[in-house]
């Protein structure tokens, strides 16, 4: 798998290979991802097709996916503490259809990322107090 895309701080962090409208390893704000507020909406999974969901899509991300041969993408919302905090975005090429349980899957990766991240931002945030009272004790 291959990170295409984050979310920190309600910015959107592209990494594709200088196609994407950012450029790589620039920052998009999320308002500008045409699906982004109705993707905050949604508690599912949901099945995008390129030629019907277009305006979903920021446009020269269309043409990325298109240049790779995909047909449409499953996006599913993650949550945390009852905010979207970024979603799980798997590009699939020529399927268009998915059952339920395939999309249950989905769900459940996505889910146990979003978990993983947040354990990851907690970690970081109690490593910083740690810190940042290490350095208060030296400086008494």
């Amino acid at each position: 798998l291959e990170l295409i895309a984050g979310v920190s701080d309600g910015r959107s962090n592209p990494r594709i290979d200088g196609h994407y409208p950012a450029g790589p390893g620039q920052l998009l704000p999320v308002a500008q991802v045409p699906g982004w507020s109705r993707l905050q909406e949604l508690q599912h999974a949901v099945v995008l097709r390129l030629d019907d969901d277009r305006d979903w899509f920021v446009p020269e991300s269309l043409e990325w996916h298109r240049a790779k041969g995909h047909s449409g993408v499953v996006i599913c919302p993650m949550h945390m503490g009852g905010a979207t905090t970024g979603f799980l975005g798997l590009a699939f090429r020529p399927r268009t259809a998915f059952d339920a349980d395939e999309l249950q899957v989905v769900e459940a990766l996505t889910s146990h990322a979003a978990t993983a991240l947040e354990l990851v931002r907690l970690l970081e945030t109690s490593k910083s107090a740690v810190l940042a009272e290490e350095r208060s004790r030296t400086a008494q």
